[in-house]
C-alpha cells in the first residue's frame, strides 16, 4: 500500500524554494538558460522591479500569487509520457524544464530584490 500523498505546497514550501536561490546563478544567467537564442537585456527585470517583486511577496496577496505561480511552474508534476519512445520522453522533459525555468527566474528575481533592498539598507 502506498503512503498518502503530500500536497505539493507542503513538500516544496516557498521559503525552501527561495532559500535554494542562494547558490543559484544571477537573473541574467537564469534567463540565458531559458532562451535558446540570445534574449538580450530587454528580458532582464530592472533592479526596481526585482525590489518590488520582493516587497510584493511580503504581502498576503502577493504571496498567494507567487505561490500559485510556483504551483504552475516549479511544483508542477512531470508531464505524462504517452508511449515509451525517446522522443516523447525528451519532449516531456523539455516541457517540464521550460516550465520550471520560468518559476526559477521568478524566485531568483524575488531573492535578488531582497538582496538589493538589504544592500540599500546597509548603505544607509
Amino acid at each position: 500500500m502506498s503512503d498518502p500523498m503530500m500536497p505539493r505546497r507542503a513538500a516544496m514550501p516557498l521559503e525552501q524554494l527561495l532559500a535554494g536561490t542562494d547558490d543559484m546563478l544571477d537573473v541574467d544567467k537564469m534567463i540565458e538558460k531559458l532562451a535558446p537564442a540570445q534574449a538580450g537585456q530587454n528580458f532582464r527585470p530592472s533592479d526596481d522591479l526585482m525590489k518590488v517583486m520582493y516587497l510584493f511577496f511580503g504581502t498576503v496577496e502577493g504571496r498567494q500569487i507567487i505561490e500559485w505561480l510556483m504551483d504552475l511552474t516549479v511544483r508542477a508534476p512531470y508531464p505524462h509520457v504517452n508511449g515509451s519512445n525517446f522522443e516523447q520522453a525528451a519532449i516531456a522533459a523539455a516541457k517540464h524544464q521550460s516550465r520550471c525555468g520560468v518559476g526559477e527566474v521568478i524566485l531568483e528575481a524575488v531573492a535578488q530584490g531582497k538582496r538589493l533592498l538589504e544592500q540599500a539598507q546597509n548603505r544607509s
